[in-house]
């Protein structure tokens, strides 16, 4: 799922890695222009809410330089409020602000919804 944003540059990919009795779900940010110094701020500003992100190189991906990754697991619930709090706090970071609006596409289909980051829910 890509989450793009809409009055500007800038995206957030998430992956269900695994889907059983517990979920886990992993957040990706890129290393690209529109991040810029940023990047490491939000990696900070994520250890200092409490996250575990995790910076990887990457190689043979166009302008993508490296992936901050950051994984959520356990019950369906815990992985929702966790993954909301994750994107206010990369948000934020980013100097967005939990009021920024996205477009969410599932592997390349259509507007599912949007909506800001930190809303409770989605609207059509």
């Amino acid at each position: 799922m890509v989450m793009e944003r809409e009055d500007g540059a800038g995206f957030f990919q998430l992956e269900l890695i695994e889907n059983g009795a517990d979920r886990t779900l992993e957040f990706s940010l890129p290393d690209v222009g529109w991040t810029g110094a940023a990047f490491t701020h939000v990696e900070r500003s994520l250890l200092s809410a409490g996250f575990s992100p995790r910076v990887e190189r990457v190689a043979g991906c166009g302008k993508v330089r490296r992936l901050l990754r950051v994984q959520a697991s356990g019950a369906g619930t815990q992985v929702a409020e966790e993954t909301q709090r994750l994107l206010a706090a990369t948000a934020t970071a980013l100097g967005w602000g939990t009021d920024a609006w996205f477009t969410v596409r599932f592997e390349g289909t259509p507007t599912v919804f949007s909506r800001p980051v930190g809303s409770a829910g989605p609207t059509a």
